[in-house]
């Protein structure tokens, strides 16, 4: 990724650019994957899904690289992965659609929506690491105040679409986190006190990397990525569709896990 960030930053290419070949490579992804009994198609479509992920890293990275960050930006790289993905559930559930009909668009329903929380719940949880556990404040996530004077602030009626559409994610992100109110506010609170800070943050590592490793693992999107090439490979989306339902469990469990951890680790900075 590293290298052909730097690449893409010889050409010329802008981060916004690299999105949306990102997007393109997905949806080209997507549309072979209507033929995943053709192994060839398939192989070619899980490459270029590959590829699409790549460019999903290096686009940030650019940025970053670049100092060309910028909160749109990162609003229009969360709507490219929800494209991507979803030109891959409807290229994957077409070519079933012949084999169960409605229920195979109502099971595919189902399971992005759960894909959804899934992804939505570990990419809370990771920002709060960076932001809590390592101090990187651009991580931090917004509550739904900050973002509607965001929203106040566009200028263009596109800008105003990616906000709409990111105070739609965060409302249903904070749905599905256990994470909520006053301890939310402790936790930011005991990372903002300037004796607590470092002590803190220590603690915040060390207890919580574990939970982050496991949310990634059964949550993450280069979970979800991987699952779907190994099955379109067999020719089988349907099983995934199963898998991605199945992976709820276990993301509901470690919710369950951390919320107890929370508050154990905020009665032990209370004392």
């Amino acid at each position: 990724g590293l290298l052909l960030s730097w690449g893409a930053i010889k050409v010329g290419l802008t981060p916004n650019l690299i999105s949306f070949l990102s997007l393109l490579c997905g949806v080209t992804a997507g549309t072979l994957f209507y033929w995943q009994n053709n192994f060839q198609a398939a192989l070619v479509g899980c490459l270029f899904l590959i590829f699409s992920g790549i460019l999903d890293t290096v686009d940030g990275q650019v940025a970053r690289l670049t100092n060309k960050s910028s909160r749109f930006g990162m609003y229009i790289d969360g709507q490219v992965d929800y494209l991507v993905f979803t030109a891959a559930y409807i290229g994957g559930v077409a070519y079933f659609l012949p084999h169960y009909g409605l229920c195979i668009v109502l099971l595919a329903i189902f399971s992005g929506f759960l894909h959804a929380a899934q992804t939505q719940v570990y990419e809370f949880y990771k920002n709060e690491y960076s932001y809590l556990g390592c101090g990187e404040i651009k991580y931090k996530n917004k509550q739904l105040t900050e973002l509607k004077e965001v929203l106040q602030q566009a200028d263009t009626p596109f800008e105003k679409f990616l906000v709409r559409n990111h105070i739609n994610y965060v409302w249903r992100q904070n749905f599905f986190i256990l994470r909520k109110g006053e301890n939310r506010d402790r936790f930011v609170s005991l990372h903002n006190d300037p004796v607590l800070s470092d002590k803190f943050r220590i603690a915040y590592r060390k207890t919580y990397y574990s939970f982050l490793s496991s949310f990634g693992l059964f949550g993450g999107l280069n979970t979800h990525r991987t699952l779907i090439i190994i099955f379109i490979l067999f020719a089988h989306f349907d099983y995934y569709l199963l898998a991605s339902v199945a992976l709820t469990v276990p993301v509901i469990f470690l919710s369950f896990m951390q919320a107890k951890s929370d508050r154990i680790f905020l009665e032990s900075f209370s004392k």
